[in-house]
C-alpha cells in the first residue's frame, strides 16, 4: 500500500540512517524567508526562516520511527503556534516534541523564540544556550531577546526607602524622604486610578498609574499588590515575580499573587519548585 503514511515512514527511516530533517521538511509549515529586519514579534521568523539550519538541525537519539514522527509532528505544531503568536501553545507543543526528542535544534531554536516573545527571559536564555551547545547559531535568538528585556531607568534615585532599590527594574524612582501626608493622598489617589484601569482589563495604562503611586510612597503594600496584578496580567511575569518579591520585604501576602502568576505562565502553571539554577524550562532536564 502507498500513500502519505508510507512517504513520512521513509523520510523517518532515513532520519535514523543520519539523513535529518532538512530545513526544506520544515519549511511546508513555516513561512521560508525571514523578514530582512526582524521586527517584534517576529512570530515568522523560526528556525527555519532565519537559516539556522544550515547544518543538521537534530543530533543522533536513539528513537523508534513512530517517536521520530510524533516529536516532529509537535515541532511543526508548535512552530504554527509560534507564527500565530500563541506563545502559550507553542512553548507546550514545543516543549513536547522535546521530551521525545532533545537533539532536535531547531525545536529548541523555536522555544527559545516563544519564550522571549512570552517574556520568559530565564528560559529563553537556556534554550539558547542548548541551541550554541548543539551548533547552531543563536545570534538572531539573543538579539530578539535583548530586545525583549525591559529597559533599565535612565536616571535612578541616588537613595534607597522602604527596601526599594535605586536603578530597581521597575523603571521606578526612589523618593529621598519619607512621603508627607499630602503626599501619601497623592499616592493613594495615583492607586485609586490603577485601580480603575486595573478593573478594565487596562493593564498598560494600570501599572503607570501604580508607578506613580509607589514612586511617591514606596511602603504602600496595596499599590504592590494591584501593581503586581497588572504585571501579571500584561504578561510581564519576570517583573511580577519582582513585585512580589518586594511585597513580601513589607510583610505583605502574596499567595494570591504567586498562584496567579503560576496560572499566568506559558504551560499554565510555574514548577512546582523554585526555577533550577540552570534555569531549564519545566520538564526540559538539565
Amino acid at each position: 500500500m502507498s500513500g502519505p503514511s508510507t512517504t513520512v515512514t521513509a523520510a523517518l527511516v532515513a532520519l535514523l540512517a543520519g539523513s535529518i530533517f532538512s530545513t526544506s521538511a520544515l519549511a511546508q509549515t513555516t513561512p521560508t524567508t525571514a523578514p530582512s529586519q526582524p521586527a517584534q514579534p517576529a512570530a515568522t521568523a523560526t528556525a527555519a526562516t532565519t537559516g539556522a539550519s544550515a547544518t543538521p538541525p537534530s543530533t543522533a537519539v536513539a528513537l523508534t520511527p513512530e517517536e521520530l514522527e510524533q516529536a516532529y509532528r509537535l515541532h511543526s505544531e508548535g512552530g504554527q503556534y509560534l507564527n500565530k503568536k500563541d506563545y502559550r501553545k507553542a512553548v507546550a507543543r514545543l516543549g513536547e516534541a522535546l521530551k521525545i526528542n532533545p537533539g532536535l535544534r531547531d525545536c529548541w531554536f523555536d522555544l527559545a523564540l516563544a519564550y522571549t516573545y512570552a517574556r520568559e527571559f530565564k528560559f529563553a536564555e537556556f534554550c539558547i544556550e542548548k541551541v550554541k551547545k548543539m551548533g547552531g547559531d543563536a545570534t538572531f535568538l539573543s538579539a530578539e531577546l535583548t530586545k525583549a528585556r525591559p529597559k533599565e531607568p535612565e536616571t535612578p534615585a541616588t537613595v534607597v526607602s522602604k527596601g526599594l532599590e535605586p536603578g530597581n527594574v521597575f523603571g521606578i524612582t526612589v523618593p529621598k524622604k519619607a512621603p508627607t501626608e499630602a503626599q501619601q493622598a497623592l499616592a493613594a489617589q495615583y492607586q485609586s486610578a490603577g485601580g480603575r484601569y486595573l478593573d478594565t482589563k487596562q493593564y498598560a495604562l494600570a501599572i503607570e498609574q501604580y508607578k506613580q503611586a509607589l514612586g511617591i510612597n514606596p511602603g504602600l503594600e496595596d499599590g504592590w499588590f494591584d501593581f503586581t496584578l497588572a504585571l501579571i496580567y500584561s504578561g510581564e511575569h519576570d517583573l511580577a515575580q519582582a513585585a512580589i518579591d518586594e511585597l513580601k520585604k513589607l510583610g505583605g501576602k502574596t499567595d494570591f499573587l504567586t498562584g496567579e502568576l503560576a496560572k499566568a505562565r506559558p504551560g499554565g502553571a510555574a514548577p512546582a519548585a523554585p526555577a533550577p539554577a540552570n534555569n531549564a524550562p519545566p520538564g526540559l532536564g538539565q
